[in-house]
């Protein structure tokens, strides 16, 4: 991740984008809420901004996210997309969320059908790990 969010701007607009997927439901749980707050403290942004942008979760605007460039709009999509997905449920409104945040980088929504196939198959490979495990556990 450090290797992409190289600058101060660069994480902030990280979090923005964590942010602005949460929101896509209409519903912001206390998990991501702090999801989000464990990933601004392993980010080392300091904690003034982290405040600062907890009051972007009562905003009902979207939230404007500039990317530095392409590479970190692309981290961001392939990112968020598996955020979005570890849990197993990819709702619609996550996926239209992240399509317009794609969009609006000019990132095209083959790139993203492209993340979102990786993912599968990552999850796919994990279960199959996790299946594995299983097989073999006497216990």
């Amino acid at each position: 991740m450090e290797k992409y969010l190289t600058s101060q701007d660069d994480k902030i607009n990280y979090l923005k984008g964590l942010m602005r997927i949460a929101k896509a439901d209409g519903n912001v749980t206390d998990e991501e809420k702090k999801y989000y707050k464990t990933v601004a403290i392993g980010l080392n942004v300091p904690r003034v901004i982290i405040d600062e942008l907890e009051n972007t979760w009562k905003d009902e605007k979207d939230i404007e996210l500039c990317f530095s460039d392409e590479r970190q709009a692309l981290f961001f999509i392939q990112e968020a997309i598996q955020i979005s997905m570890i849990d197993g449920e990819y709702s619609a409104s996550e996926q239209q969320e992240i399509k317009k945040i794609a969009i609006e980088a000019g990132i095209t929504l083959e790139a993203v059908s492209e993340f979102e196939a990786w993912v599968n198959r990552g999850l796919d490979w994990r279960k199959e790990g996790e299946q594995i495990i299983d097989k073999y556990n006497i216990h």
